[in-house]
């Protein structure tokens, strides 16, 4: 976990990696699951970068916890930076979960990636 550049830069170019994965999964969920609100979307986004990250399967209830109250928190008006700020947060989880980022720096990870959400379309 060595920091060459700063978190937001970081971030951006993490935010930057994901992207296409990012659209490529959403297309595939939304034809699977059209019957998914737009919070169980972005729980089930969220829960799946966590998972491809970290490789980890099963969640703990504190993961699971975590995921409602972030997407609970996310507003809908824009629905691409909605969904992409859930992905690019579970991927974030991941990142923390194998200690390739120091959970002292998940919160500030989770603004930079949510603002990084914002300037897409």
């Amino acid at each position: 976990m060595i920091h060459e550049k700063p978190l937001d830069g970081i971030i951006g170019d993490f935010c930057r990696r994901v992207m296409p994965d990012f659209k490529e999964i959403r297309l595939n969920l939304e034809e699977l699951h059209p019957e998914w609100s737009k919070r169980d979307f972005a729980a089930n986004l969220m829960e799946f970068g966590r998972g491809q990250i970290s490789k980890i399967d099963e969640q703990k209830q504190d993961d699971l916890d975590f995921i409602v109250k972030y997407v609970d928190s996310l507003k809908f008006d824009n629905l691409e930076s909605a969904l992409f700020s859930a992905y690019a947060g579970g991927c974030i989880m991941g990142l923390v979960q194998t200690d390739q980022l120091s959970s002292s720096d998940f919160v500030a990870a989770l603004q930079f990636s949510a603002k990084f959400g914002r300037d897409i379309e």
